[in-house]
């Protein structure tokens, strides 16, 4: 089993004082290379699977469910890309728009910035029009946490939070996993156990 030493935690918390709101960008950016190298094994989302365009009945639809809105991005980014992604809590911005922040599986923040229309639309289920967000573009660029932090007005230590909350889900999954594949095993040595027996009490096996 690989430990990490601690000689990877950041040494802005070998401190008693307070962190300054100047310190966070270096805090964030030492979790992002902390997590970098075991990103891909965690358990992410896709880009276009954010649930972040609503409807007035509440409900949340994702960015892949608009496909006629344009996507303006870097060659290798794309509605699949792998990462942990997160709407902006506060979401005062341009109108009609908002961001979304990400990292990638392979330590690159994102910003996201999804222009939408409101539309009003008959449901079958529903009496009346409901509104609906629908994305009209999709604009992806890679951008350094302090410009994030910036135009998202985001809470650093959500961000920091939430970064940490990816990994101790993943441990949760993996140690269900590991439940799940410890009782399978379980199951697969005694039916091999008692195929051997009957193997053995089988006369057509005696020489």
């Amino acid at each position: 089993m690989t430990i990490i030493p601690y000689r990877f935690v950041s040494p802005l918390f070998l401190r008693t004082k307070p962190v300054s709101s100047q310190e966070w960008p270096s805090i964030l950016n030492h979790r992002a290379r902390l997590l970098s190298r075991y990103l891909s094994s965690m358990d992410l989302m896709r880009l276009g699977n954010v649930r972040c365009l609503l409807t007035n009945g509440g409900k949340s639809h994702t960015l892949r469910d608009d496909p006629s809105a344009i996507i303006e991005s870097p060659k290798d980014i794309s509605l699949d890309t792998l990462g942990i992604f997160r709407p902006q809590v506060s979401k005062k911005t341009i109108p009609d728009s908002f961001l979304i922040w990400g990292l990638t599986s392979i330590g690159e923040w994102l910003l996201i910035r999804v222009q939408f229309k409101i539309e009003q639309r008959r449901y079958a289920h529903r009496t009346g029009r409901m509104s609906y967000q629908r994305a009209t573009r999709i604009h992806i660029t890679r951008e350094t946490i302090e410009n994030i932090l910036t135009q998202t007005q985001e809470d650093p230590r959500s961000i920091w939070l939430e970064l940490g909350q990816l990994a101790k889900k993943s441990v949760g999954l993996r140690e269900y996993q590991f439940k799940i594949l410890t009782a399978l095993t379980q199951i697969i040595h005694l039916e091999e156990e008692v195929f051997h027996v009957l193997e053995e009490k089988d006369p057509r096996n005696r020489p």
